[in-house]
C-alpha cells in the first residue's frame, strides 16, 4: 500500500513531558555534495527578504529568479517556498539562468515536505538543469545542502515542487535558500551552540558551517570527556554523568576548521515506559500492541499482533 501510518498520539503527548526538545536527527551522507549541516543555529528568525532574488541568493549573490504560473514561489522569511500546497496534479516552479566557468558548482539549501518512499517521490522537490531532472527529494525536514558541478556555459536551473493526485502530507511544500554558483568554497568557521541534556538522555548538537556557500559542509563530532557525555557521527549527544565537557565539530573539508561549545549534563530523569496500539495502514486493518522507553523511542517492543480496529 502506498501510504504507511504509525500513530501513537497519546503516547507522544506523554513523551513530550519528559524528554528534552532536540533538533530532528538526520545523518550526513558521505558524499560531500550532500550535507545535513544546519543552515542556521537557533537564533531569532531574520527579517523577511524583500523579494525572490534576495530570498534565494546567497549573501552577496546577484542571480535573478522568476516564478510564474498559477502557483508562483513566494518569499518565506529569508528563503522562498512553493505555493501549490494540497493542489492535486500541480507544479510550482522557480527558475534562474546562470553562467558557469569550468569547475563551478551550483549549490543551495533546501527542505521538502512532500511524500514518498526511498527514491520514489509522489510529492516533492525536483531540480532541473537545462530541462533535465538532476535530483529529486520527497521529504527532507531539516535544512540540507546540495551541490552539483556545472559544465562551462549558460544553464537554466529550475526548482519544481510537483504533486500527484493522491493524499497530502503535512506541510506539502518545498523551500530553497542560499543559491550559489561559482567555484567551490572551503569552510572557514563553525559556530556551535551549547548543549544541555539530562544524564541518560539525548540532545542534538546545533551548529552552522560558514560561509553559507561552503561546498563541503560535512563534519565530525567529538567530546572532550566521554565519561560525562558522548556524541555519535550524527551529532547526537548522550549524557553519561552529571558535569560539564566540551563538544567539538570539525570540518571534513578542512580539519583545521572547527568549533566547540559546552555540554552540560544535568540530573537524570525518571524513565517512562510507554505502550500503545500502532496501526500500519490508514484503515487500521493491521497493527501491533507495542511499547518503548521514552529515552529511546526508536526501539519498539512488539507485545503481539492485533486485528482490525
Amino acid at each position: 500500500m502506498k501510504k504507511f501510518l504509525a500513530m501513537l498520539m497519546a503516547v507522544m503527548m506523554v513523551l513530550s513531558l519528559v524528554t528534552v526538545p532536540v533538533m530532528a536527527e538526520s545523518p550526513a551522507a558521505n558524499d560531500p555534495r550532500l550535507s545535513t549541516a544546519p543552515k542556521t543555529g537557533t537564533a531569532a528568525a531574520p527579517a523577511d527578504a524583500a523579494n525572490l532574488n534576495e530570498a534565494l541568493n546567497v549573501a552577496g549573490g546577484t542571480l535573478t529568479f522568476t516564478s510564474e504560473g498559477d502557483y508562483p514561489w513566494i518569499v518565506d522569511g529569508d528563503a522562498a517556498k512553493s505555493t501549490n500546497v494540497n493542489v492535486a496534479n500541480s507544479t510550482s516552479t522557480v527558475s534562474t539562468t546562470v553562467t558557469a566557468a569550468a569547475g563551478d558548482i551550483l549549490q543551495f539549501d533546501f527542505m521538502s515536505f512532500g511524500e514518498g518512499f526511498g527514491d520514489t517521490v509522489w510529492d516533492g522537490l525536483q531540480l532541473f538543469i537545462d530541462g533535465t531532472e538532476t535530483m529529486k527529494w520527497n521529504r527532507v525536514e531539516t535544512w540540507t545542502t546540495y551541490a552539483v558541478e556545472l559544465t562551462a556555459g549558460e544553464h537554466t536551473v529550475s526548482w519544481t515542487y510537483k504533486k500527484d493526485s493522491s493524499l497530502d502530507k503535512p506541510g506539502d511544500y518545498a523551500t530553497v535558500d542560499n543559491v550559489y554558483v561559482g567555484a567551490p568554497v572551503t569552510p572557514n568557521a563553525i559556530n556551535v551552540e551549547a548543549v544541555s541534556v539530562p544524564a541518560g538522555r539525548r540532545a542534538t548538537v546545533s551548529y552552522t558551517v560558514l560561509p553559507s556557500e561552503a561546498f563541503n559542509k560535512n563534519v565530525t563530532f567529538s567530546t572532550a570527556n566521554t565519561a560525562i557525555a558522548t556524541v555519535n557521527e550524527n551529532g547526537v549527544v548522550v549524557g553519561v554523568a552529571e558535569g560539564t565537557t566540551t563538544v567539538t565539530v570539525t570540518s571534513v573539508a578542512d580539519p583545521t576548521v572547527s568549533g566547540s561549545a559546552t555540554v552540560t549534563v544535568t540530573e537524570s530523569l525518571p524513565t517512562v515506559n510507554l505502550e500503545g496500539y500502532i496501526a500500519f495502514d490508514p484503515e487500521g486493518t493491521s497493527g501491533i500492541w507495542g511499547g518503548f522507553a521514552d529515552y529511546d523511542p526508536s526501539v519498539i517492543e512488539n507485545f503481539g499482533t492485533m486485528g482490525s480496529t
